[in-house]
């Protein structure tokens, strides 16, 4: 079994299209900082497969990730974003392969957009892992925007085994609100372009400290 964990944050427009893809897995939606229109969206959603942990302040999708992977009932955890959609069939694909190895990474493509000439590209943003090597190394940075990046080049310092999924996992959606896209924490904006600073200093010195703490908050079952 897997264990799917979602940071929502303003995402009640979406987030029945995404949770409406993920089946057979347990799903974990944080809801951050109490975002009343994302828990009313949500509040008839509930079932045994589904649950639902409020955040009273606004925490950052990292911390979400840190916090809720101590609440999931598998070890095979996937992070997945509230408005990207599971392409059907990939949970068991996930579960069979990460029982081979550390972690996984997906391919994806844009809502609308057709392959690039290079196929599926592949994010950071969305992984497969097993909770025991995340918690290892305990976890995200708990950083506002930029720290799946950081993940990415930590495990990869790690010499940890893994393997990039075949084919299409999932479709990612672009607006306005993603960590990517927005005036705060988008690409040049000054607090990815701190987090960046970190990362090439690190590549450069080719060394890769794990966070000194798994970083967490209080959660609340809605």
């Amino acid at each position: 079994m897997v264990s799917v964990i979602i940071p929502a944050y303003k995402a009640a427009k979406y987030i029945y299209q995404c949770l409406d893809s993920i089946q057979g897995a347990e799903i974990l939606v944080g809801v951050d900082g109490d975002c009343q229109e994302t828990l009313d969206s949500l509040h008839n959603y509930v079932h045994k497969n589904v649950k639902i942990y409020t955040f009273s302040n606004i925490n950052g999708p990292f911390v979400i990730k840190n916090t809720l992977v101590d609440q999931a009932s598998n070890e095979h955890v996937l992070f997945f974003d509230s408005d990207d959609v599971l392409v059907e069939g990939i949970i068991e694909r996930i579960d069979e392969r990460l029982a081979e190895i550390h972690y996984l990474k997906l391919n994806y493509i844009n809502f609308y957009n057709k392959p690039t000439t290079r196929g599926h590209m592949m994010s950071d943003a969305v992984i497969a892992i097993k909770r025991s090597v995340f918690n290892s190394i305990n976890g995200f940075q708990p950083w506002r925007c930029g720290a799946d990046t950081e993940l990415s080049h930590r495990l990869q310092h790690n010499n940890l085994k893994h393997k990039v999924l075949d084919g299409l996992a999932y479709h990612r959606r672009l607006h306005g609100e993603n960590l990517t896209m927005s005036k705060e924490t988008g690409h040049k904006s000054p607090i990815r372009e701190k987090y960046v600073a970190y990362i090439n200093k690190h590549t450069k010195l080719n060394s890769w400290p794990n966070p000194e703490t798994k970083s967490i908050a209080s959660y609340v079952t809605y």
